[in-house]
């Protein structure tokens, strides 16, 4: 399917005869490695649910709205795809996936699904050369990839019955030819839909869980690993690990938590960081020391 309903936009505050840029309504999606030294920071605008881009040039901070179509979603950036390319998802007022890109000179508004979504879309790149993946669920819980190639280009696909009672959470990296999305079912297991070229797509049940957070999938750690982190009912964090045979299920903390856990790997060798937001309001780290977890309000 080719995208349509194509649109091009870039306002600055002053071109809508305003002294700065509407209050923000969403959560700030970040985005790094466009171009050398520039960060970008993706959002809603309260006025009309607009998508807004604040963005450093390399000395100052500067703002513009990139598409005045109504969001009913949180952004959803992506980098890697190609060079100078910069992508943002998100589900519009008619409930299909809309791709707001940079084409080089100019932003630009693609519709891209077929169906109509029901969760906040989640991009990954990576999965093989040229290709972009958007997962998504449906009013019926189902898992929903729509993905990009050169020819014949966007395309929808649906890759499990689910139920899902979370957002999709995608991985790539694990293994050359795998993808990874993981998902909480409505009875609070934690499963796994996974691709490979040689077999396509299946489901794994990972854990009976029961999980009251979306999974947070990270790798990199160690070769031949993936950690999934997740919240249960009494607020304690958890970890389901491939260990290079099988999965595992592992407590790291009492916490109790009051947000989904928010992994991090790279800050050193041998490390892992989980932050989360506790029920008093403060921020903790759950941490590997290269011995144990630890914990540490911070």
């Amino acid at each position: 399917m080719q995208a349509a309903s194509f649109a091009v936009c870039n306002y600055t505050p002053w071109d809508l005869g305003l002294d700065s840029l509407p209050l923000m309504d969403s959560p700030p999606a970040p985005l790094y490695g466009f171009s050398a030294g520039r960060m970008d920071v993706f959002w809603k605008g309260a006025f009309n649910g607009s998508l807004g881009d604040t963005w450093w040039t390399g000395t100052e901070w500067k703002s513009s709205v990139l598409s005045f179509s109504r969001m009913y979603s949180d952004p959803a950036p992506l980098y890697g795809f190609t060079e100078g390319r910069m992508d943002v998802f998100w589900k519009g007022d008619d409930g299909y996936l809309w791709d707001t890109y940079w084409t080089g000179t100019a932003w630009a508004d693609a519709k891209i699904s077929q169906w109509q979504i029901s969760s906040t879309p989640a991009p990954l790149t990576g999965a093989a050369d040229l290709r972009m993946d958007v997962f998504w669920t449906d009013s019926i819980g189902a898992l929903w990839d729509s993905w990009w190639v050169a020819d014949p280009g966007w395309q929808d696909s649906k890759i499990s019955a689910g139920p899902m009672g979370s957002p999709p959470a995608p991985l790539s990296g694990f293994a050359e030819g795998r993808t990874d999305v993981f998902w909480m079912n409505t009875d609070g297991s934690l499963w796994d839909s996974w691709w490979t070229s040689g077999s396509g797509w299946a489901d794994v049940k990972l854990s009976d869980g029961k999980l009251d957070s979306p999974p947070a999938p990270l790798t990199g750690f160690a070769a031949g690993r993936m950690d999934v982190f997740w919240k249960d009912s009494d607020g304690a964090l958890w970890d389901t690990w491939w260990n290079g045979t099988e999965w595992e299920d592992m407590k790291l903390s009492d916490g109790p938590l009051n947000s989904i856990p928010a992994p991090l790997y790279g800050f050193a060798e041998g490390r892992m960081d989980v932050f989360w937001q506790a029920t008093d309001g403060s921020l903790w780290d759950t941490w590997w020391n290269g011995a144990e977890w630890a914990d540490s309000k911070i």
